[in-house]
């Protein structure tokens, strides 16, 4: 009886090893842990295996900083991309922020790509709205030199000839003209009210007001310290 006691108690401290296959397995992850803890990489799968290296966290020149930590702040603003649209009769007419005037010719149809819509109008402009029932197109945060993004300036606005997107340069014959706002740093957005135009800068709020030959529009400040933060 002793001697199957000792037997079944020798059985029962026995101790489990892994198996090869375990231990493989526990090898590669701690490899793995290494690499990537050391580098990380992008492995193209191709017969010439080629592996590029993306970020080496071993380098401590790169500057880059560790997990959970904040990153160094910069002074840098940079705007968002945008579109602004405006119906011109059965066309349409388009401005990327900062680009040129685009217009898509409904008749050329719907496979028809828009194009830029005047060789004289401004290449620059960060907003866009359409003046009615006078149909004025006007461009704002746009060039002082149409043709020389240079030139642009982020409170200055351009209207075209009425009825003509095609002519910005003021003439005796046309109607077209310009003006600059004076409070802010930069035109932010536009919108059509109830006889007016309000356009509001960083910092301002403006109205556009269509009067007629000669003056054409009339720009008054309307607010102070209320400007949009976004177009």
């Amino acid at each position: 009886m002793l001697e199957k006691q000792n037997i079944d108690s020798s059985k029962s401290e026995t101790l489990h090893f892994p198996n090869v296959s375990t231990l493989m397995k526990i090898s590669l992850g701690l490899i793995l842990f290494t690499m990537i803890s050391t580098v990380l990489v992008y492995a193209e799968t191709t017969d010439d295996a080629v592996v590029t290296i993306i970020l080496d966290a071993s380098n401590s020149a790169t500057n880059y900083v560790g997990w959970n930590k904040p990153s160094t702040t910069s002074a840098t603003t940079i705007d968002s991309r945008y579109w602004v649209f405006e119906n011109f009769g059965e066309d349409l007419l388009a401005l990327a922020s900062n680009s040129s005037l685009y217009r898509w010719d409904k008749s050329a149809g719907q496979t028809t790509r828009a194009a830029v819509a005047s060789g004289n109008a401004p290449t620059a402009s960060r907003h866009l709205i359409l003046s009615t029932p006078d149909r004025h197109l006007i461009l704002m945060g746009t060039e002082t030199t149409p043709g020389s993004t240079t030139s642009q300036d982020d409170l200055f606005l351009r209207f075209s000839s009425q009825e003509d997107f095609t002519t910005w340069a003021p003439s005796s014959l046309n109607t077209a003209g310009s003006f600059r706002i004076q409070d802010g740093s930069k035109i932010m957005t536009t919108v059509r009210s109830r006889g007016s135009i309000l356009i509001w800068t960083d910092t301002s709020m403006h109205s556009l007001q269509f009067v007629g030959p000669p003056f054409i529009f009339g720009l008054n400040q309307i607010a102070a310290n209320c400007g949009a933060v976004s177009a």
